[in-house]
């Protein structure tokens, strides 16, 4: 049953994502979503799983569900907020919602926790924050990074103005 509904959550996520309007160049898009998909599974597997921070139980129904998290709804929750994020003026708002960022994602591993998806160490939990502002921090420069060459490239969109 848990599996139905993370699958409906992330159908209707990605359905209110896609129709909205983005802020957002597409390459930036995909340099962001890719760049996260990238980083976040490699770092979800050996950081947190090989080094035990985090247990993970037996399941395949909660298997399907810990891939759905980090493939789709990680880097989908990344890009949705950086979307915003990067078209504001302002400094401090923009260095806000890279903490809402963060804590959002924070809240999403507390939520497969108490779900039982993954059962966190107390060294674990301490360091899965960090862990999770390495993707954020990957996007951000890869954003820069496709900035920069479509710049190069004479492709003036209206978010790479900022």
């Amino acid at each position: 049953m848990l599996l139905i509904g993370v699958i409906a959550f992330a159908v209707l996520s990605l359905t209110a994502f896609w129709i909205r309007p983005k802020h957002i160049h597409l390459f930036e898009l995909l340099a962001i979503w890719f760049s996260v998909t990238a980083v976040n599974s490699p770092i979800y597997s050996f950081f947190l799983v090989n080094k035990q921070w985090i247990t993970v139980p037996d399941n395949k129904e909660l298997a399907i569900i810990r891939i759905l998290y980090t493939v789709l709804l990680c880097p989908l929750i990344i890009t949705w907020i950086l979307d915003k994020s990067l078209s504001v003026k302002h400094a401090v708002l923009r260095y806000l919602c890279y903490l809402m960022t963060l804590a959002v994602l924070f809240l999403a591993g507390f939520a497969l926790h108490v779900l039982g998806v993954i059962r966190f160490s107390s060294v674990g939990m301490f360091w899965y924050t960090p862990f999770k502002a390495i993707p954020l921090i990957i996007a951000l420069l890869s954003v820069r990074c496709i900035r920069y060459l479509m710049r190069k490239d004479g492709i003036y969109y209206e978010s790479t103005k900022f």
